[in-house]
């Protein structure tokens, strides 16, 4: 038949070797290079080294060669290059910059390459819970365009207050007071207003429920420096958003101003007083 056997009179393969051990004590078989290196190991319990000459595993591959993969893959066909399964749970790169876990061969979740950076799924690859960009941007429930940390969607801590912003005055130059905020104040319109049913499906998180804030475009007129473009395209345009925190920062004033101003007309009042008591005992 052609059939060589090692250990073996009667092959049924074009090559099989017996060996006399059962356990990882003796050897199945060994292949060296002309240097006596190893370069294939196979146990008599079926562990297979290949630069490992006493495998622990079902496979081991050691190199040392620097700048070399330890380990290629290649599907040049339709399916995954890589799957590992224990029980009904599999890890699996498929092959399309992803690489999920899942049961058998659904990918419930996972996290593959995304124009460069990384994206987190779940539900069969159709929901991106997270998304870090080429550039380092994070976002959670969206693709991030503009700023380190973008959110589709409300978020909440466990304690009251307010999120810490470092504020020392080492860190501060060219400080001054802050004037001119009630007139500011008082040119700010505060609305009501409900999310176009457009921008809704856009982003599944916000709710069906009146909303308050300011206008973009109008507190941008008042505040130039913190009105911002998004990244964001809807209907064609990059839409704005806002940091409101100097509005905040000038109702403090406003009020510290009103303040003022009532003591001053409470001590003219007062003066007021005393000059009708004066007037009335003469």
């Amino acid at each position: 038949t052609g059939n060589v056997g090692i250990g073996q009179t009667t092959p049924t393969a074009r090559l099989q070797v017996k060996s006399s051990g059962v356990d990882g004590n003796t050897t199945a078989l060994k292949v060296d290079n002309s240097g006596d290196v190893n370069l294939l190991t196979i146990l008599d319990n079926g562990n297979v080294g290949v630069g490992v000459t006493n495998p622990i595993y079902k496979l081991e591959i050691e190199s040392n060669i620097a700048g070399v993969s330890t380990l290629r893959l290649n599907n040049n066909n339709t399916g995954g290059a890589l799957m590992l399964t224990k029980g009904s749970t599999s890890i699996m790169y498929n092959g399309s910059a992803d690489s999920w876990v899942g049961s058998g061969t659904t990918n419930d979740a996972g996290l593959g390459a995304y124009n460069g950076g990384i994206r987190f799924f779940t539900n069969n690859s159709t929901a991106t819970r997270l998304t870090i960009s080429t550039t380092g941007l994070v976002g959670i429930g969206r693709t991030p365009t503009t700023n380190i940390l973008e959110i589709n969607g409300d978020a909440s801590k466990t304690t009251l207050g307010q999120w810490l912003a470092n504020s020392d005055s080492t860190i501060k130059t060219e400080i001054h007071t802050i004037d001119g905020a009630l007139d500011r104040i008082n040119k700010i319109r505060l609305v009501s207003f409900k999310y176009k049913n457009e921008y809704k499906l856009l982003n599944p998180s916000i709710k069906d429920k009146f909303y308050q804030s300011v206008i973009a475009q109008e507190f941008q007129k008042i505040y130039p420096d913190y009105v911002y473009q998004s990244g964001t395209i809807f209907e064609g345009k990059n839409i704005l958003q806002v940091d409101t925190n100097p509005m905040y920062i000038d109702a403090i004033a406003s009020i510290q101003q009103l303040s003022l101003l009532a003591q001053e007309l409470q001590s003219q009042i007062d003066t007021l007083k005393q000059e009708i008591i004066n007037l009335k005992n003469k």
